[in-house]
This record gives structure tokens, C-alpha cells and sequence, in this order.
């Protein structure tokens, strides 16, 4: 992955810069996160997925924003799950032959829940 002496290199850099250390595993974890985005991207999902969220914020409009842990992903179109899982695959592909990382899915998270099937208010 990245040597610890760079971790511990771009750490402190980061540190003189904003006044805190951010933990070496964070910059590691992003490290991945930018490759999986990179891996994706060359995938048909590019066009029927919309990235939000705190990794969203940071990678695309603001640089200095939080450290994230994690990345989410809307559906903007109705896709079949195992559709979507060959297409990670794929993009699991690409990362592994861009840059050597290995990617596994641990956990799928999946919300259904969709302004259709909001429950009745009563009102």
C-alpha cells in the first residue's frame, strides 16, 4: 500500500496546515477510497449512481472538509442488485490493475425505502 514513512510524512504536512494530526490510518483509508472512486468511474455505474455524502463533499467540492469513512451512493435509476454487483466486481477489476490494491465487499448495506414508500402521516 503506501510506505509508513509517507503516511507519517503527509500526517505531519497535514498537521502544520490545519492545526491537527490527522491518524495515518485515515489517510490510508482515504488513499483506498480515492482508488475505488477512480475504479468506479470507469464503470457503467458512473451514470446511474449519485455520490453523496461527507466523502462526496471532500472529494468534489471541498478538499479541506472531514475525513470520511465510508462512501454513499443513490440509485438514479432502477437497476437489478446483481446488475449492480458485476459492475462493482468490475470496478474492483480496475482498481486492482490500476494501482495493485485489492478490494472485498465486507457488507452490503441496501435502503429501500423511496418517497413512494414513505408510511401514511395521518395528516
Amino acid at each position: 500500500m503506501i510506505p509508513q514513512r509517507k503516511l507519517s510524512l503527509l500526517s505531519n504536512r497535514l498537521a502544520r496546515k490545519g492545526g491537527r494530526r490527522v491518524p495515518e490510518a485515515v489517510l490510508e483509508r482515504d488513499y483506498c477510497l480515492s482508488w475505488f472512486l477512480v475504479g468506479l468511474s470507469k464503470t457503467p455505474l458512473i451514470d446511474i449512481l449519485a455520490f453523496k455524502g461527507g466523502t462526496a463533499i471532500k472529494k468534489c467540492y471541498i478538499p479541506d472538509y472531514r475525513f470520511s469513512e465510508d462512501l454513499d451512493f443513490t440509485l438514479r435509476e432502477s437497476v437489478p442488485f446483481e446488475k449492480i454487483q458485476a459492475y462493482l466486481a468490475l470496478a474492483f477489476e480496475n482498481v486492482e490493475k490500476d494501482s495493485g490494491i485489492k478490494i472485498r465487499i465486507s457488507r452490503f448495506d441496501q435502503n429501500v425505502l423511496g418517497l413512494t414508500d414513505l408510511p401514511d402521516s395521518g395528516l
